[in-house]
């Protein structure tokens, strides 16, 4: 398993933002011949809920994590790794210029 270090390494290398699970999903019940409403409908969530999420405005929470994961049968931590991949490639790809001013707190004795 590779190190912290190394996959924000592997990161960095990456041109291409990850895909985000909104995207995933929205190619699996294409696949699945689902409307977004009965998609939401099973998960419990209201369709403007999922939309979001499909349409890349919305991240997945834990808890839709976990819906993910039972409706697709592949559990919450590979939607949850989904999510943080492109949520670290966001944070090492951003303008960091705006975080300079901040000093790191002094260590504790």
């Amino acid at each position: 398993m590779a190190t912290t270090q190394e996959r924000i390494d592997q990161l960095k290398r990456r041109t291409r933002r990850p895909s985000g699970p909104g995207e995933i999903a929205a190619g699996l019940i294409e696949e699945l011949g689902i409307t977004k409403t009965e998609f939401a409908a099973r998960l419990g969530v209201s369709r403007v809920q999922i939309s979001q999420i499909l349409n890349g405005h919305s991240t997945l929470s834990p808890d839709m994590a976990h819906r993910f994961g039972r409706i697709f049968g592949n559990g919450a931590p590979f939607w949850l790794r989904v999510q943080h991949s492109r949520d670290m490639w966001d944070l090492i790809h951003q303008d960091t210029h705006k975080h300079q001013d901040i000093a790191p707190l002094p260590k504790a004795a």
